[in-house]
């Protein structure tokens, strides 16, 4: 019985202390996403997104609650990274650094494995975290209208 104790102590010590690969993606910025994604990049910088920072006037430039919906990935304090300035891809598509390896093998890529590394399918819900009641310039959201302007496609289609 000591024995199985101890065996399960260090196995339990193991699982606490041993390093883990498990980490978040990266942001990759809107730059990398164009060099595949012409067309998509494109129509986003014809967007409101795409100049969503520089309607931030005087202290809301700096106000994390704002901030955080006007960039993409602001970690909730601090300077905002120039590259990461604006409603860009990865606000609405998750951090990139990972599904983009997957969209890299043309030959490989599916939109699965692409979700599998965590590309993000936006929905309404992706929307109203900042389209929403607690922003002080709230109108009313219709999400098939909204969505509808900003819809893009990959510039290369490729089969499932």
């Amino acid at each position: 019985m000591k024995m199985f104790v101890s065996i399960a102590a260090c196995l339990a010590m193991l699982c606490v202390i041993a390093p883990t690969n498990a980490t978040a993606a990266d942001y990759v910025g809107a730059s990398k996403c164009k060099m595949c994604h012409k067309k998509a990049h494109a129509k986003w910088e014809e967007t409101k997104h795409a100049q969503a920072f520089s309607v931030l006037q005087g202290a809301d430039a700096e106000k994390a609650e704002c901030v955080g919906c006007h960039t993409t990935g602001y970690p909730g304090s601090g300077p905002v990274a120039e590259d990461m300035k604006n409603v860009q891809c990865e606000a609405c598509h998750g951090a990139g650094s990972d599904y983009r390896k997957v969209m890299m093998r043309k030959k490989e890529y599916t939109t699965e494995k692409a979700v599998a590394a965590g590309l993000v399918l936006p929905n309404e819900a992706t929307c109203t975290q900042c389209h929403n009641e607690k922003n002080p310039n709230f109108k009313p959201f219709d999400f098939a209208e909204r969505k509808a302007a900003i819809a893009h496609t990959l510039d290369k289609p490729r089969g499932e």
